[in-house]
């Protein structure tokens, strides 16, 4: 099993459990938007369908920017939720990493079986010099 994912403790500037609590929200509304915008990606590989990869990129890209600036506001003693969706976030990426390596093999087989194809066809004659007739 793994161990659970590390995030920064909230800190709590005012002394209150407001700003505490505004601050793990914060950090948890942006995991949760990366858990979807991951699961999404995943979600569309394993059906076969399109994937507009710099669209999810660029998603992604805002979201881990948009993180790491609410993480700024943690320090204190970790927050379980935090803790979750962490290892949510981890779970998530794992199934994400397989259906993108999945893709890569694929691509790569479709890659060889053309490369070939135009080999064989190259070596056929179709392209050769005419010979000069005796």
């Amino acid at each position: 099993m793994h161990a659970k994912a590390r995030l920064p403790h909230v800190l709590n500037a005012a002394g209150s459990d407001q700003s505490r609590d505004s601050a793990v929200d914060a950090v948890a509304a942006t995991l949760m938007r990366v858990i979807g915008v991951v699961q999404s990606e995943t979600d569309l590989l394993a059906r076969g369908a399109s994937v507009v990869w710099q669209d999810f990129v660029d998603r992604k890209s805002r979201l881990l920017l948009e993180l790491s600036r609410t993480q700024r506001l943690l320090a204190g003693p970790p927050d379980a939720r935090l803790l979750d969706l962490a290892q949510e976030l981890r779970d998530v990426l794992k199934k994400n990493k397989d259906a993108v390596g999945l893709q890569v093999r694929a691509s790569r087989q479709i890659v060889g079986m053309l490369t070939s194809a135009v080999h064989e066809y190259a070596s056929d004659g179709t392209y050769s010099q005419a010979r000069p007739r005796r």
